[in-house]
């Protein structure tokens, strides 16, 4: 019990150093993971309204390059996350979209899982296995992704579902190279919970078709609960958890993999039990955007884009939309 108290007071310390410094220590952050898995998600609830400020306006910009959504749309993608953890988007990103993201993947350099301590450029036929993943400053110091960084439909999403002012956490592209062999923890090819923030939702986007054996997005329907289930998996901390131990505790029907042509969208909760599943047959190249409540949590560092690589109307919403961006600064 002395134990559990201690990790109570850490952590509300750490609350109290992050509000003055907007810097989580270490400990707090490790006593924030284990107090989640201790008491079934209470801890984290508890974070996220003690931390959240509160809600935006919908947020609109002048520039749009995703299709047009009615807002009433984002109430039922709520309801759906709520319900199942996730979901999908009924129109997809355009092909001239996907096109630039696709040409940037096979030209500009990442690192890779296992071998990060030099650059490489992803050749889809020789590659190294492990995931590719591109540098974030690299990112958002282009064009397309900061246009996605900014564009409402995502952040409109994530405050519905958050209910406060969204913050953008981080934004990602990483290749996930087909091969044989067994799943890669380190690639996040084993089931786990994500676990940066106390609240947060993901947008995922499909660069490349993805089928059954091309590295589809797996989640454990509505994982992200308290229940009697999750608990049982939690008592093991932040762990990994194997295919078998998965269907053992929820069954394979709960589990779905969600596949999908280029430029499908997702929305999902990753506090659930998720997975990338390993690709066999071809290479997946995936988007990402984390939105959370607060940045409480894991080790962060702010991103200075230089002026004159900011699209004009993305420098506005920087500028103007400070709450969300934070992390984002104008050099």
């Amino acid at each position: 019990m002395d134990k559990v108290n201690n990790s109570w007071i850490s952590l509300f310390k750490g609350i109290n150093t992050f509000n003055e410094t907007n810097k989580t220590p270490n400990d707090a952050y490790l006593n924030m993971i284990s107090l989640h898995c201790k008491t079934d998600g209470i801890a984290t609830d508890l974070i996220h309204e003690m931390l959240q400020k509160e809600n935006l306006n919908e947020f609109n910009t002048k520039h749009s390059i995703l299709p047009k959504y009615d807002t009433s749309e984002l109430n039922k993608h709520h309801k759906n996350i709520d319900g199942n953890s996730f979901s999908i988007f009924e129109e997809k990103v355009p092909n001239s979209v996907l096109s630039q993201v696709h040409e940037f993947g096979l030209t500009n350099p990442c690192r890779v899982d296992g071998h990060r301590d030099k650059e490489i450029i992803f050749e889809p036929e020789n590659c190294l296995t492990g995931a590719h993943r591109f540098d974030e400053k690299r990112l958002v110091e282009t064009e397309i992704f900061q246009q996605l960084m900014t564009e409402p439909l995502f952040a409109n999403m994530a405050s519905t579902y958050l209910d406060c002012t969204p913050i953008l956490c981080s934004v990602n592209l990483w290749w996930s190279p087909a091969s044989k062999g067994s799943p890669n923890s380190e690639s996040a090819q084993l089931y786990h919970f994500d676990m940066s923030r106390a609240k947060w939702i993901n947008m995922f986007i499909y660069i490349t078709d993805v089928d059954t054996e091309s590295g589809p997005h797996c989640v454990v329907k509505g994982s992200h609960k308290s229940d009697g289930k999750r608990q049982k998996l939690l008592q093991r901390g932040y762990a990994r958890i194997s295919d078998e131990e998965m269907n053992e505790v929820y069954g394979s029907e709960e589990i779905k993999e969600l596949t999908g042509q280029a430029g499908t969208i997702i929305f999902e909760d990753t506090k659930a039990f998720h997975k990338g599943k390993k690709p066999t047959k071809d290479n997946r190249l995936i988007f990402e955007l984390s939105f959370a409540s607060s940045l409480f949590g894991g080790e962060y560092q702010n991103i200075e884009i230089p002026d004159h690589l900011l699209n004009p109307d993305v420098k506005k919403v920087l500028s103007e939309q400070r709450d969300i961006y934070t992390r984002y600064e104008i050099s």
